[in-house]
């Protein structure tokens, strides 16, 4: 799904030979739940850059921590960088696993790693 956001993208995921940052190294960082966001805040991130002419901003990481969807970005204004955090924000109402958004949690599954899961795929961490 990564080549398929890049190639979707092109601006904004551009990966950099040699490797700059840990987007460059590893790509998406997250499982594939959270994909359908990610693919909304990049489209929104270029709507904005496209319509205001703006310098374009490039991803540094897109990772999970702490049960949220973490992005770093370079070059962003203000209004990016509220998008982000609202898509941050966002992540904690879907699996990270499946992308449901009903009877989702947060909550230690292996010690000392938080997960945000519907119950149906935290059951299945479990055993």
């Amino acid at each position: 799904m990564t080549e398929q956001l890049i190639k979707k993208y092109p601006k904004l995921l551009k990966v950099n030979k040699p490797a700059q940052n840990p987007w460059d190294l590893y790509g998406i960082e997250f499982y594939r739940g959270w994909l359908l966001l990610f693919d909304e805040l990049c489209a929104r991130i270029q709507e904005h850059v496209d319509k205001d002419n703006l310098i374009q901003p490039n991803i540094a990481q897109a990772k999970q921590k702490f049960a949220l969807m973490r992005t770093y970005w370079d070059n962003t204004d203000k209004y990016i960088d509220n998008l982000i955090d609202e898509y941050e924000e966002k992540s904690i109402d879907y699996c990270e696993e499946c992308g449901a958004n009903q009877n989702v949690t947060t909550n230690n599954i292996k010690e000392g790693y938080m997960w945000t899961l519907c119950d149906n795929c935290r059951n299945n961490k479990k055993s």
